[in-house]
């Protein structure tokens, strides 16, 4: 595969952990795209964790994370906080030896990362979605602006969408909502919540039941 973007909403109980958000899998290591929250960061890892870049993270609240893979492009490789650009952080690795990811026969995986079900996320994750293409940062703003409910499906190079809502999850599958039916399995026992946050800056963000 070419450029990758995936997007999510994500509520962490920790941020000085090592918690898994998605990942690319290669069992008992890193993985091709890998995306976890680490010491207090937001750790981005490409190819095995040849490459990595990481920003400084500390909320808790409800959050929208993108992470854009450029292939052609280092300075284009980035993780996107609400809307905007986290900014350089810190990058570790050479990204010109990269090239092109090998996702054939990898399973994506959300809420864990390293191997499967291992450093599991501690806290709530909503509206994943994966791309085939580096989005712009116009896209990831609008995104970011339509909100933790909006509707992804009509999204172009939509790869893989997954709202992680109790209509779409049940206890022992996750509903793919795009038209490419990449339809996942739960593993342990996640709580399934629809989400209602409060547009307000007063942040009363509940859960509908």
């Amino acid at each position: 595969s070419g450029n990758l973007t995936v997007s999510a909403w994500i509520q962490s109980d920790q941020t000085n952990g090592d918690d898994g958000i998605w990942a690319w899998d290669v069992a008992g290591n890193f993985g091709e795209f890998d995306l976890s929250g680490y010491g207090n960061k937001l750790r981005m890892t490409v190819d095995d964790n040849s490459w990595r870049r990481e920003i400084a993270f500390t909320s808790n609240e409800w959050t929208h994370i993108v992470c854009v893979f450029d292939a052609s492009s280092e300075s284009n490789t980035r993780i996107y906080v609400n809307g905007s650009d986290g900014g350089d952080g810190t990058t570790v690795g050479t990204f010109g030896n990269i090239g092109n990811l090998d996702l054939d026969g990898k399973r994506f995986e959300i809420g864990s990362y390293y191997s499967s079900g291992s450093y599991p996320f501690q806290g709530a994750i909503a509206n994943c979605a994966v791309y085939s293409d580096a989005k712009s940062a116009s896209f990831i703003s609008t995104q970011y602006s339509n909100g933790i409910d909006a509707d992804l499906s009509s999204d172009s190079n939509l790869i893989g969408y997954w709202k992680l809502d109790t209509a779409s999850t049940s206890s022992n599958a996750i509903t793919d909502l795009s038209s490419n039916s990449n339809h996942g399995t739960v593993q342990g026992n996640p709580t399934l919540t629809a989400v209602a946050l409060d547009s307000t800056t007063n942040k009363n963000n509940g859960r509908l039941i």
